[in-house]
Parts: structure tokens; C-alpha cells; sequence
């Protein structure tokens, strides 16, 4: 027990010295693998898919709520519009209050709309606002009112994000009968007929 731990803070020390980030993590988990390799190997790569995954979650909710402040900003320029304000305009007016998720993308839509206009501006954008930019721009290159055309888009992306809620809303049983047969069986098997169990075997004892 005394060896692999001596091996573990003399690495942490040699790490140190190095300037090498995390050294005395580094050095305990070196003499935790060679005490225990197995447990050790285990608690590791249980950690690294725990990181993994609250990481692809964190990034998810960040896409989410990027799609989400575009939408909103999608729906301000709606407003610019219909109070009689140009494409341009409209964005302008609609970068002043956006949301700061939607902040970057509508801000370079709207300096680039400023330096190779606004069709082109609106053809070219990347990014979460892309699919209402372009509904736009068809509508400019067409000459049809722009106000209709975006209107008709944000409802059919409300009606798709009502859907992919209902979607995940009937999808969430399935997800939570692992935990409730994992947790909630147990305990319910428990409370019910451990009392039983005691009682029988108390009797058999006497």
C-alpha cells in the first residue's frame, strides 16, 4: 500500500516541476491504478462518459436556445415590417432587441446587408436565422411582400416545434421506466413485502 503511493506523490512531484496542469490529480490516480487497476479503470471511464455527456448536453441546450432567441428575432423583424420599416430596417430595429444568443448572428447579418446588400446578405446567411433569411430574400427577388412570406414560415416552424415537444413529451415514459425499475421497483418490492420477510423469519427464530 505504501510503495504504490510513494510512486504516486513522487509522479505528482515530478509533474509539478514540469508545470504541467493537474499534476497531483495525475499522481493519485497513478497510484490508485496500481492498487486497485480494475476499480480504478472503471470509476475512470465511468467519469469520462458522465463528462461526455453532460458536455454534449450543454451543448445541446446551447443550440436550443440559439434556435430559439433567432426564432424570436425572426419574429421581430415580423414587426418591423408590418409597422411599414424596409428589410434592412427591420433587422436593425430587431438587433436592438434581440436576445444575446441571437445577438452575433443577427448583428453580422445586418453589417453584411450594409456591404453587399440586402438580398445578398440574406442569401448567405449560415447559421439559425438561415431558413428565415432566405424566405425573405425569395420574397424580395420575386417582388412579393416580405411581411407574408416570413409570417407563413414562423408559423410553420411554431407548428414543427409544437410537434418535436409532443414527440418528446410521449417519448418520456419509455425513458423513465430504466430509473423507475432500477429505483422505484426496489423500494416498492421492499416496502411491501419486506415487512413480511422480517416478520416470517422473527417468527421462525422464536
Amino acid at each position: 500500500m505504501i510503495a504504490p503511493v510513494a510512486v504516486g506523490l513522487a509522479t505528482a512531484n515530478v509533474l509539478s516541476q514540469l508545470s504541467i496542469r493537474r499534476a497531483v490529480s495525475i499522481g493519485l490516480g497513478f497510484a490508485a491504478m496500481l492498487i486497485a487497476p480494475v476499480q480504478t479503470a472503471a470509476g475512470v471511464f465511468l467519469a469520462l462518459a458522465v463528462v461526455r455527456f453532460r458536455s454534449a448536453a450543454r451543448l445541446a441546450r446551447t443550440a436550443t436556445a440559439e434556435h430559439d432567441a433567432c426564432l424570436e428575432a425572426s419574429e421581430l423583424v415580423a414587426l418591423g415590417l408590418a409597422g411599414g420599416l424596409s428589410v434592412a430596417a427591420a433587422h436593425r430595429v430587431a438587433l436592438v432587441h434581440a436576445a444575446p444568443e441571437a445577438s452575433a448572428v443577427l448583428s453580422r447579418l445586418v453589417v453584411d446587408m450594409q456591404v453587399s446588400g440586402t438580398r445578398a446578405a440574406l442569401v448567405g446567411t449560415d447559421g439559425s436565422m438561415a431558413d428565415a433569411s432566405r424566405v425573405i430574400a425569395a420574397a424580395v427577388a420575386s417582388g412579393a411582400p416580405a411581411l407574408p412570406a416570413l409570417t407563413g414560415h414562423l408559423e410553420v416552424e411554431a407548428h414543427r416545434r409544437h410537434s418535436e415537444r409532443v414527440e418528446t413529451a410521449r417519448k418520456l415514459p419509455v425513458r423513465l421506466l430504466l430509473p423507475l425499475t432500477l429505483l422505484v421497483l426496489p423500494g416498492f418490492v421492499l416496502l411491501t413485502v419486506g415487512s413480511t420477510v422480517v416478520g416470517s423469519l422473527a417468527r421462525l427464530t422464536l
